[in-house]
């Protein structure tokens, strides 16, 4: 009797104890605050804060021991609340009774709120009192929509709760099948990703009905991260400083084919196949007088004109394309150009086919079950761009092409214009069709692949100076500038007809060149400054 007595007494001071912290919580946030909160009614919340703006404190500090108010509105499921609280300096690191706001969050269910959290900084790894994870959550709940979000936003799959459970093993036999497949395969790349080297992507922009969206891919402790940012513009060009370039992103509303025949300015600078290495570009546009120590526009009213192949091989992809777009933008503002043909591993990038991939776009790729042609897709802005590009400019007595005329293309007798829009269509047409024309033009005789304008280059395509004489007749030039076979140093050929300007940027022992075009003379300039003229 005794025992039950005192345990009778210890539950009323329990509860009298329980009571006493709400009643004094609520002494600290006026009711009609607690109801807004509880109602999701954000814009009694403003009107209360600009009331006096002094009660903003009251807000976004912890109540001693007792719920916040980020609390309340995570308890009460009120994403709207948390979003404004957030951006009035609530942590979202809060916690009550050993329970963080995030994992409170993934017990309800709530994904607009686990959003929000880990937007603004909220660790997707947070555990419980019991170890459990915002995963391990999202799987109990069965929220598939909340699991892709943690792991895109960092979250790992392998951490164990305190009874040694993974999230996997909270699996049932009824979860749907994509969920089960997600997380078997995810936990799997997640075991690998942790070796791998910590690497970072990006930005890339995606246009939607909504506005703009900028992804990148970060490194997030032994793991990775993708993280999604929303742009809102009706102006455009849109530029803005992103951390981690040296130059910022400039974003076009649209892109249309350039012109294919322009006339010759008074200078003019070609750069054969980049292939990711902006390092070296940058090196060697400064030494060609292209652009300054901090990467201004020093050409004046002269074009830059690109070979093609931006992309595979090179690490650093992303980057040189997002550069060439900040020297166009640039040049145009002081009546010059930054021009480019189409390269075969460009057209590659676009078709999906990646063979010659860095490991780094192949491992977050994986990693993110991402494929790399959709970074690049028409609701891209570096898609759009390579979209674009021409197969063949004349500019002046100069043909620039990839790779190079063959005689089976020129029986063709094509026109520039021709081969520029049946691309331009390809690559902006959703699905593409494939005519015969199209078919030809992307096999090993078309322009981005023929290699027969270099004596001896490849045995199974030899051209010939009837070949190169009769190619820069139709198409009423003196020179044509190609890229896609590399050479130890630019060089004429056939004549002087030819100019092979693909010195490799990242081939031991070569040293990068591009060829200038200065008042009518032609001169060739490396990466150290070296300035000859072209015999």
């Amino acid at each position: 009797m005794q025992n039950r007595q005192l345990s009778i007494l210890f539950l009323l001071l329990w509860l009298v104890s329980f009571v006493g912290l709400k009643s004094s919580f609520a002494q600290k946030l006026p009711k009609d605050l607690v109801r807004a909160i509880k109602n999701g009614d954000t814009s009694s919340i403003r009107n209360w804060i600009r009331e006096d703006k002094r009660r903003i404190s009251l807000l976004v500090t912890k109540q001693g021991e007792d719920e916040p108010p980020i609390w309340l509105a995570v308890d009460y499921g009120k994403p709207n609340v948390v979003k404004l609280l957030l951006e009035l300096g609530s942590s979202p690191h809060s916690m009550v009774k050993g329970i963080p706001l995030l994992i409170r969050a993934a017990e309800k269910n709530d994904l607009e709120t686990v959003i929000h959290l880990m937007e603004a900084g909220a660790d997707p790894n947070v555990r419980d009192s019991d170890g459990l994870t915002a995963v391990h959550w999202a799987v109990i709940k069965r929220s598939f929509p909340m699991l892709v979000k943690l792991y895109e936003s960092g979250a790992s799959l392998l951490i164990k709760d305190k009874k040694g459970r993974l999230p996997s093993d909270y699996l049932k036999a009824d979860h749907p099948a994509p969920f089960r497949e997600f997380i078997n395969t995810r936990s799997l790349i997640q075991m690998k990703a942790e070796n791998w080297p910590k690497e970072y992507d990006g930005p890339y922009v995606y246009f939607d009905e909504s506005g703009l969206e900028l992804i990148s891919m970060h490194p997030f402790h032994s793991l990775f991260r993708l993280e999604r940012r929303k742009l809102v513009s009706n102006s455009f060009p849109l530029i803005i400083n992103y951390e981690g370039l040296k130059w910022p992103l400039v974003i076009q509303a649209q892109y249309e084919q350039d012109s294919s025949t322009l006339p010759m300015p008074q200078q003019m600078f070609a750069v054969g196949d980049i292939h990711g290495n902006v390092d070296d570009l940058i090196r060697l546009l400064q030494a060609a007088g292209v652009v300054d120590s901090l990467l201004r526009w020093s050409f004046g009213e002269g074009y830059l004109v690109f070979l093609g192949d931006f992309t595979d091989r090179g690490d650093k992809v992303t980057e040189l394309l997002w550069l060439v777009l900040y020297l166009r933008h640039q040049a145009l503002l002081h009546g010059g150009n930054v021009l480019a043909v189409l390269g075969n591993h460009d057209m590659m990038s676009i078709l999906g086919d990646h063979r010659y991939l860095h490991p780094k776009y192949q491992r977050l790729c994986e990693y993110f079950g991402l494929d790399y042609w959709a970074l690049f897709d028409k609701d891209s802005e570096l898609g759009r761009y390579l979209r674009s590009l021409p197969v063949m400019l004349k500019i002046g007595d100069n043909l620039f092409v990839h790779a190079g005329i063959s005689e089976a293309f020129l029986r063709m007798r094509p026109g520039i214009n021709t081969v520029n829009s049946a691309f331009y269509q390809f690559n902006t047409t959703f699905p593409p069709r494939l005519t015969p024309f199209m078919d030809f033009m992307l096999r090993e005789n078309g322009p981005l692949w023929f290699r027969g304008m270099i004596p001896e280059y490849d045995f199974r395509q030899q051209g010939s100076q009837q070949l190169v004489d009769s190619a820069a007749a139709w198409f009423g030039v003196n020179r044509i500038i190609i890229g896609h076979s590399e050479m130890p140093q630019i060089s004429p050929v056939f004549n002087g007809k030819i100019i092979p300007v693909n010195v490799p940027f990242n081939r031991e022992g070569i040293i990068p060149q591009g060829l200038m075009w200065k008042d009518g003379v032609l001169y060739v300039v490396d990466i150290h400054g070296t300035i000859k003229r072209l015999m």
